[in-house]
């Protein structure tokens, strides 16, 4: 068992893809699925959300790119960008799903309201083509 990331102290998990997602995705993803609540309904609403993201920024990119120009190729890969930010949620989202009791014991827990203001906040930075992707690395790189 091992401790995730900042926010993620107090959940010892077992998945080991969740160790390799970086702790802000892990909240931004925790945060869509309890604030709208637990069920698993709800969760496959925001699972698909995340999914659609993914598809239609890289529909969105593929097409602006065919279109080669200056602003063909700027959309494009903002859109790539856009589709990255949101494929590392769903990877994170899937993974909070996958362990047992995670969300639970995230709600419930007496810090949960700082840390899902945190990640209301931290939210607008999926407006930001690649922005949590390379954050993600850049700290991967500095553990090493």
């Amino acid at each position: 068992m091992q401790a995730v990331g900042r926010g993620f102290e107090s959940l010892h998990l077992h998945d080991a893809a969740m160790s390799m997602t970086p702790p802000h995705a892990l909240e931004i993803a925790a945060a869509d699925l309890v604030r709208r609540g637990m069920s698993g309904r709800r969760q496959r609403i925001v699972l698909a959300e995340f999914a659609a993201s993914v598809v239609v920024g890289v529909g969105v990119s593929a097409f602006a790119l065919a279109h080669a120009g200056v602003w063909g190729f700027v959309v494009g890969i903002a859109a790539l960008g856009f589709a990255a930010n949101y494929g590392l949620l769903l990877t994170c989202a899937i993974a909070l799903l996958r362990a047992p009791d995670v969300l639970g014991r995230l709600a419930s827990s007496p810090e949960w309201p700082e840390r899902l203001r945190k990640a209301t906040r931290q939210q607008l930075w999926l407006f930001v083509p690649f922005s949590l992707v390379l954050t993600w690395r850049l700290r991967a790189g500095s553990l090493s």
